[in-house]
């Protein structure tokens, strides 16, 4: 590998980094800017360029070829090696809170990408979608993951800074089916709940609760989110949206009643809303290759994959505790 001492040394660091970012924002195909551009924004000589670029090449970095009057070409880009001769920053991922199986599934699907390319790299968790969108707008972290619903939000108030690069996945990557639910105590399900909780820091909360209990007929308590299970099983609140976490014990065992949603949501099965989206940094255009280096087309069966393990060792446990009570399983 390459002293980057060295590469600094003879002026090349700079161009080196340069032409790198521009290939990895484009990928192969792509064509590079000109030689004028690139002493008009950076102060290149075509001498350092063309040094830069064989010296890239000769690293097994990144491959261009020229075509005439038609400028230079991305022939090639190896991530790793890139990455490495152009001594990129880390990348920061930014999700939900843990325990969302669909959002734990997508981490670690990044880790495993960014691992297997040598990139250094650090996973952190906030509330909120709008606060992740703020994040990697303001270059506060490099990738924000978020829900479609939250997309389309904030970007219908036109809160989504300028050059933020967004990439859709499938349809429930986000909101996996039968993941969001009404959550309330065992044994109310009779009563109709007239007191309901309501996050007002996540825009896909207060939208999947107005559209389940209209606020003309309810009353709302504000909570966080991550409080949810707790305000509901002290009767602070009658009924909650929960975006099902990851547990060893069937809830149903703590108290708790899940209900599927009625209305028409972003969290309805299939539906464009339930989709994740990928948020990043316009200061980082380099990580358009690390996105399309993840495995996406496994992202969706990896997560369902995920939580049929989770039902499955919850059905387990339920057969065990009723043979232990000599009661039948539920």
């Amino acid at each position: 590998m390459t002293n980057r001492f060295a590469l600094s040394k003879h002026g090349l660091g700079s161009a080196v980094r340069a032409i790198t970012v521009d290939a990895l924002a484009g990928g192969p195909g792509v064509a590079l800017p000109t030689n004028l551009q690139y002493q008009t924004q950076h102060g290149f000589t075509a001498g350092t360029l063309q040094r830069a670029l064989n010296h890239l090449r000769e690293s097994n970095a990144v491959g261009v070829v020229s075509r005439g009057h038609l400028g230079r070409f991305v022939e090639w880009v190896n991530l790793r090696e890139a990455w490495y001769e152009a001594g990129l920053d880390p990348v920061q991922l930014l999700v939900p809170p843990t325990g969302l199986i669909e959002m734990d599934v997508l981490a670690e699907m990044f880790a495993e990408t960014l691992t297997q390319n040598g990139i250094a790299h650090a996973i952190k968790h906030a509330h909120g979608g709008h606060t992740r969108i703020f994040a990697a707008a303001t270059g506060a972290t490099d990738i924000a993951v978020v829900s479609k619903a939250t997309i389309d939000l904030v970007s219908s108030m036109g809160t989504v800074a300028a050059g933020s690069l967004t990439q859709e996945l499938a349809p429930g990557t986000f909101y996996a089916p039968a993941r969001v639910m009404v959550v309330r105590r065992s044994g109310e399900g009779d009563r109709h709940p007239r007191v309901i909780a309501i996050d007002r820091n996540s825009p896909d909360h207060v939208v999947l609760t107005q559209a389940e209990f209209p606020p003309q007929h309810h009353t709302y308590v504000d909570i966080t989110f991550p409080r949810t299970l707790a305000w509901v099983r002290t009767g602070k609140v009658d009924a909650a949206i929960w975006h099902m976490t990851t547990t060893d014990v069937p809830i149903s065992l703590a108290g708790f009643e899940l209900t599927p949603l009625h209305s028409t949501s972003p969290a309805t099965a299939g539906a464009d809303q339930s989709r994740a989206v990928l948020v990043s940094a316009p200061h980082r255009p380099e990580l358009s290759t690390v996105i399309r280096q993840l495995p996406l087309s496994d992202l969706l069966s990896k997560q369902t994959e995920e939580i049929e393990a989770e039902t499955a060792r919850h059905k387990e446990f339920l057969a065990e505790t009723s043979r232990s009570d000599g009661q039948p399983a539920h």
